[in-house]
């Protein structure tokens, strides 16, 4: 499917017309509160991508631990990836579908799985005041290896 064609039809199940700008690019904003960006890059690839956070300026050991352990086997953020953004000074939440090999139902499973981990994530860590480390947000709900 085409990222034009499953944002147009986003766009008629939501009540809303919306369409790719000419960068390739839509912006959705959840609960008021929530942007969340979905860019066409090259091909069939689109990416969706929000700011979770902002990086520390000092003691962000707690917290990038924090971070690397959610990004594990996937174990916080689902199908998505944490990163950060030096030049933004963000932490961002991304995830990459292959267009080519995603129908209109995947597409929009995948907004809403994305749009659960981003908040989980952000209230996660506007919440984190210490510089404790706690625990990455827990999705899973099975071994993450197979058994052989």
């Amino acid at each position: 499917m085409q990222l034009a064609d499953a944002v147009q039809q986003l766009g008629r199940q939501i009540g809303l017309t919306l369409k790719l700008d000419s960068a390739g690019g839509c912006r959705l904003v959840f609960d008021g509160t929530l942007p969340v960006d979905i860019e066409a890059v090259e091909g069939s690839v689109a990416y969706l991508h929000t700011a979770i956070g902002i990086l520390p300026t000092s003691g962000a050991e707690a917290l990038m631990r924090s971070l690397l352990e959610g990004n594990l086997f996937g174990r916080g953020t689902g199908a998505s990836v944490i990163g950060i953004d030096s030049h933004l000074g963000e932490i961002l939440l991304t995830r990459r579908l292959d267009m080519n090999k995603t129908d209109y139902a995947e597409f929009a499973a995948a907004i809403e799985d994305f749009v659960t981990h981003a908040k989980a994530w952000i209230d996660r860590l506007s919440r984190k005041t210490s510089g404790s480390a706690e625990a990455a947000p827990d999705f899973g709900t099975g071994e993450t290896f197979l058994r052989v």
